[in-house]
């Protein structure tokens, strides 16, 4: 029975250190409506470089929801 907490050290070398914490995740949202989809990964850490939808609706409320994200207005042809 230990009778004192004991403090563990550990001495990783520079190659095992966590410097991947530090990158930052991307990812893109096509066809993305009002953006709940960029919500969840911006939860999950990422940030969202360029979002596009051929709805100026949902253009104008991704905008209101994601401002630092580049947004693009497709225009489909049929």
């Amino acid at each position: 029975m230990l009778d004192q907490p004991h403090q563990i050290e550990l001495d990783l070398c520079p190659k095992l250190s966590f410097d991947w914490c530090y990158k930052v995740l991307t990812t893109i949202d096509l066809f993305r409506g009002a953006g709940g989809l960029t919500a969840g990964f911006k939860l999950a850490g990422f940030r969202c470089l360029y979002g596009n939808d051929c709805n100026p609706s949902a253009i104008e409320t991704f905008g209101l929801n994601h401002p630092e994200t580049l947004q693009i207005h497709v225009k489909l042809r049929l």
